[in-house]
């Protein structure tokens, strides 16, 4: 017999019912396929000529778990649940073999989990992520997982949240046969139903478990191992309960203890903005009018003009990528140890693990120099990472004009710089675009796409479609001082150093930051990127604050004493031996510019650090919003996730906002313009914006400019 319906196929053959999901494009565990199993449960239980059953799937993917499009709506709740549908397949009384090719994810390794067996192709992947959206496994995971693998394996898979192979899983006893693939799996299940002939299904219900006393204690020594970086974070720790107190426990006293967890985490402000922070991720590569599959630009070569560690550091995607690059730059010596910087940074990849020899040996063998203009004329796409200076930039890209073909993308990875300005010096200004990439470029993950006023809809759509090629978090923006992502780190920045100069150590500063989340504070920020970067990202934006004396004051005498941060020992902090120490020195400046500048220094507390360095990124974020140089709100964290440290279990500036009320961010900023004098009402005066929305009691979130 045979059933079909546009969620399962359902068909027996002898004693043996095939269950195969077929709910494109993933098979996501929505209701309709939810109810859609459940029937066909009913149908092979009531069927007495079968004899066990197996549950697969008929696309590339076994199941990638819960819909999450469901999140939040009654869906989601409605019967059958994801956790009663895992509880009846456990309790099913006939053998249920789970087949898992593709990959198995969250609720989909549930499912498979309340299986007597399973099988698994080779490549296959099988994992539950669900922390890393601030909830935990909510279908039996959190219990089903230690009742088949040692306890602290299984902790340790659950708060990692990344998939294991198959091969992996295989090894820990997670699933009983490996397949070479799908096409052989009639004969495994055969062979597994035969080895079960003389025994009764696996109902975990009705079976003792213990924890001992050995992997109690590996489970507590993991907890501990990870006790810093799970600073502040719910859902590793509610791992951990669950599988400490439910490995001691009876299956359903432990899912019941599975259950509060799960919704107390599901509840909370982490997991509203991890989940924000996944959404707005997917959110940012929709761009009115664009579709990045209709890129009509093919990128075979790739120039990069400059040597330097940002040149270098940007070249080394492409080549990862397997697109050959060439590296420009008239000085053949800086090209000689940019060559040899590349390849020590692809070996030690491939020394560490990271990539297979074979890549590397392609990378290199990618890897060309040139010292004119006249040998690049063939690229693709070129990209500008030179100096910071508006005039050397325009003078790069009238030679790239000269010498390019006609259909190149002329690209520059300026960080502050007028985008248009360096436009208006090309004959085809359409073909410009501006690629920011992050420090150090070949690590970090986040690239400012920034469309000028004339950009064209192939070139962009081309660029996004490469970011996701060399594995980058792509986010559009528009033109004006810093973009996004530098343009709101100046306020944050402001604030940091000016408060050093009111009263606070540079330690207790970042030390307050570092306890809200953030990756690294602000002044050992400015010292890590260069205490004279800083200093010429101020002057940049001279205008916007002329007249404001105290103005980034501290960094501009660091650099006059020659102390530029990490790379002269000496910055904000004394490196000594690498070691970053306090400087009685720098506090002595700090105040010897406060006498000097009329600023009463006084204790600082912690919670006015923070308010006023985040409150001032949010507030420059909805100045942005309002210009139109982000489309969103969740664009300008994704931005701040991927690119600057901030905690993602936050979910980046404006989601914070979102969440501490818009109306609070309102009335903590007319406070600071209160309290803070005349400082306070030239720099915390609130965004039109953060104003309109808060009266109206309205979200970030809720404002878009698509």
């Amino acid at each position: 017999m045979s059933e079909v319906n546009h969620y399962v196929d359902y068909r027996r053959e002898g004693g043996i019912a095939f269950l195969s999901m077929c709910h494109a494009p993933v098979n996501t565990l929505s209701y309709e396929l939810r109810c859609a199993i459940d029937h066909y449960l009913d149908v092979a239980e009531q069927d007495q000529e079968v004899k066990a059953l197996v549950l697969r799937s008929e696309l590339s993917a076994f199941s990638a778990g819960a819909d999450i499009s469901e999140f939040g709506t009654e869906k989601s709740f409605a019967e059958p649940s994801l956790p009663a549908l895992c509880d009846r397949i456990d309790r099913f009384p006939k053998w249920v073999i789970a087949e898992v090719a593709g990959y198995a994810l969250g609720g989909g390794l549930e499912l498979a989990l309340a299986a007597d067996k399973r099988i698994a192709t080779r490549g296959s992947k099988l994992g539950l992520p669900e922390v890393n959206l601030g909830i935990l496994p909510g279908a039996g995971g959190t219990q089903r997982l230690p009742r088949l693998i040692a306890p602290s394996l299984a902790a340790r898979m659950m708060c990692d949240g990344k998939p294991i192979s198959s091969e992996q899983a295989l090894d820990l006893g997670l699933v009983n046969a490996l397949l070479a693939s799908s096409e052989h799996s009639e004969a495994a299940i055969h062979q597994l139903l035969k080895e079960c002939e003389a025994g009764t299904p696996d109902n975990m219900f009705e079976q003792d478990y213990s924890l001992s006393r050995e992997e109690e204690t590996a489970l507590l020594e993991y907890q501990a191992q990870q006790a810093r970086r799970w600073t502040g974070l719910k859902s590793p720790q509610a791992i951990i309960e669950a599988v400490q107190r439910g490995m001691k426990s009876s299956l359903e006293d432990a899912l019941a203890l599975e259950r509060k967890l799960f919704n107390d985490c599901a509840a909370s402000p982490q997991a509203r903005a991890l989940q924000h922070a996944f959404f707005a991720e997917k959110d940012a590569l929709k761009v009115p009018g664009i579709n990045r599959d209709d890129a009509r630009l093919a990128i075979q070569e790739v120039a990069i003009i400059g040597s330097g560690l940002m040149g270098c550091g940007i070249a080394i995607n492409f080549l990862l990528a397997g697109i050959p690059t060439r590296l420009l730059d008239v000085n053949s010596e800086a090209l000689e140890k940019a060559r040899a910087y590349i390849q020590k940074t692809i070996e030690s990849g491939r020394d560490k693990g990271r990539i297979s020899a074979q890549i590397c040996e392609q990378a290199m063998a990618a890897l060309s120099t040139a010292s004119d203009y006249e040998d690049i004329a063939n690229a693709d796409l070129v990209i500008e990472a030179v100096f910071e200076d508006l005039t050397v930039k325009q003078s790069v890209f009238k030679e790239l004009n000269r010498h390019c073909k006609a259909e190149a993308i002329l690209a520059s990875n300026t960080s502050t710089l007028d985008l248009n300005a360096i436009a208006d010096v090309c004959a085809r200004p359409e073909n410009v675009i501006g690629l920011h990439f992050f420090s150090p470029a070949n690590i970090m993950k986040l690239l400012e796409v920034v469309r000028t006023e004339r950009t064209s809809e192939p070139v962009l759509a081309t660029c996004l479609k490469l970011a996701k090629k060399i594995n980058k978090v792509a986010v559009t923006v528009g033109v004006c001082y810093g973009f996004v992502g530098n343009r709101m780190v100046a306020p944050y920045s402001r604030e940091a150093f000016r408060m050093v100069l009111e009263g606070a150590s540079p330690s207790q500063v970042d030390s307050a930051l570092r306890e809200f989340g953030m990756a690294m504070g602000p002044i050992e920020m400015a010292d890590m990127a260069g205490i004279d970067v800083g200093c010429m990202a101020a002057l940049a934006n001279q205008h916007e604050w002329q007249g404001e004396e105290s103005y980034q004051a501290l960094q501009f005498a660091l650099r006059e004493q020659g102390r530029l941060g990490q790379k002269t020992s000496a910055g904000v902090y004394r490196y000594d031996g690498g070691k970053k120490q306090e400087d009685p020195e720098v506090l002595a400046l700090a105040k010897e510019i406060a006498q000097s500048q009329g600023i009463e220094q006084r204790n600082i507390s912690k919670e006015e650090i923070i308010q006023r360095c985040i409150f001032s990124l949010a507030n420059e974020g909805f100045r942005i919003l309002e210009e139109g140089i982000a489309l969103r709100s969740g664009d300008i964290d994704v931005i701040y996730l991927n690119g600057y440290g901030f905690p993602r279990w936050r979910g980046g500036p404006m989601q914070y906002a979102d969440e501490t009320g818009l109306q609070n961010v309102l009335q903590g900023l007319e406070n600071l313009q209160k309290n803070l004098g005349a400082y306070g009402e030239r720099w915390f005066a609130a965004a039109p914006l953060l104003k309109e929305l808060a009266q109206a009691n309205r979200s970030a979130k809720s404002f878009s400019n698509v």
